[in-house]
């Protein structure tokens, strides 16, 4: 693994492993001021979140429309400044309380060790809506 992918590796992982344990302290030194996180458009908290706030924004989000969320073991995969971590969530969607799971890809983008961009790819967004529907 080249340098780069050796840093952006590092951020990302202290950044999930403390994200999970609420030391909101610590990731925020890794989140870039011009941070994107673009959260798919075809759900009802999708869009783009923007610096710290956005990022805060999303699991708020998150923690309003999913219940016991939580998140499975997590895979890494590099390529230069991008890492991609592969998961997968189960929980229950908050408006019905179905229970869901399913896998979930994203791409993350580091620069000067700070991450600048997220993309998750949820696996099957019309089964998520169509469970908060009925």
């Amino acid at each position: 693994m080249s340098d780069e992918e050796n840093e952006s590796l590092k951020v990302v992982k202290t950044m999930a492993a403390n994200g999970i344990l609420g030391r909101w302290d610590i990731v925020k030194q890794y989140v870039s001021d011009d941070l994107v996180m673009h959260l798919p458009p075809g759900l009802p908290f999708g869009g783009d979140y923007l610096g710290w706030e956005g990022y805060l924004q999303t699991f708020k989000e998150l923690g309003a429309f999913f219940t016991d969320l939580k998140s499975g073991e997590q895979e890494f995969a590099c390529h230069g400044n991008k890492v991609i971590v592969m998961a997968s969530l189960h929980g229950r969607i908050a408006k019905t309380g179905k229970p869901i799971s399913f896998p979930i890809t994203a791409i993350w983008t580091v620069e000067d060790g700070k991450v600048v961009d997220i993309v998750p790819f949820y696996y099957d967004t019309k089964t998520i809506c169509d469970l908060a529907a009925e």
